[in-house]
């Protein structure tokens, strides 16, 4: 975490639920109960929690929540036209000026934060078995697809990860469509989106590849993507 309350985390699942065994409901607003209390699937139910509770280690160390407890921190989703909108944190009701991300699978969480209104960041993560390349492949553009087969290109699975946090960086309420987000590689090695309907929503994307998983963390222009990181679990 720095100063500027700026971070990332990535934790395996199991140890987080584990960690906060018997005090987890202490750890939750009753504001995010309500809203875990509507999932029917178990395993999502359960990802749901262990991502909250990575995401608040965080929030909790960064200047703007000092003295806080864990339950005084709302991590929401809010809806609109039934549809989900980017989750905020609440405190007292009333939304923080933090930027937050949300990623889970079967086997991990990760959270990434920045606590300033003018920041918008994404986070995702893609486990390297959860869908084959050639799969992912029908979703990339042919500059995208040459990226990928050159010497030192990111792998298609690299490729989805960058998209989907890119995506988590748009307005609320902009429609997933894969192909409207392009990756491309800047002059100094970088990657680089933009959103090929909406000339201004572009930004960076920074990769972090371990053995079972890549992270994709990304920020639109006027944003910075964290570069440090609390705890980090690859195995």
């Amino acid at each position: 975490m720095t100063a500027a309350g700026e971070g990332w985390t990535l934790r395996l699942l199991d140890d987080v639920l584990r960690q906060h065994e018997g005090v987890g409901d202490s750890w939750l607003h009753p504001a995010e109960l309500s809203q875990l209390q509507r999932i029917a699937n178990r395993q999502i139910w359960r990802q749901s929690i262990g991502v909250r509770l990575a995401a608040k280690s965080l929030l909790l160390a960064t200047p703007m929540f000092r003295g806080k407890v864990p339950q005084d921190l709302a991590i929401v989703t809010p809806r609109r036209n039934g549809r989900s909108l980017p989750p905020r944190v609440e405190v007292d009701e009333a939304p923080q000026a933090v930027a937050i991300s949300l990623s889970h699978t079967t086997r991990y969480v990760a959270a990434a934060v920045a606590c300033s209104s003018r920041k918008f960041i994404g986070i995702d993560i893609v486990e390297n078995s959860a869908a084959p390349d050639a799969w992912l492949v029908q979703w990339l553009s042919q500059a995208e697809r040459a990226l990928s087969a050159s010497a030192d290109g990111p792998s298609p699975s690299e490729l989805w990860a960058a998209k989907e946090a890119a995506f988590k960086t748009l307005s609320p309420g902009t429609p997933f469509v894969p192909g409207a987000l392009q990756i491309a590689r800047a002059k100094g090695g970088s990657l680089t989106w933009r959103h090929e309907n909406a000339p201004a929503e572009r930004g960076d994307v920074t990769l972090h590849c371990g053995p079972q998983c890549v992270i994709a963390l990304a920020r639109r222009t006027t944003a910075r993507v964290p570069s440090a990181r609390r705890e980090v679990s690859l195995v």
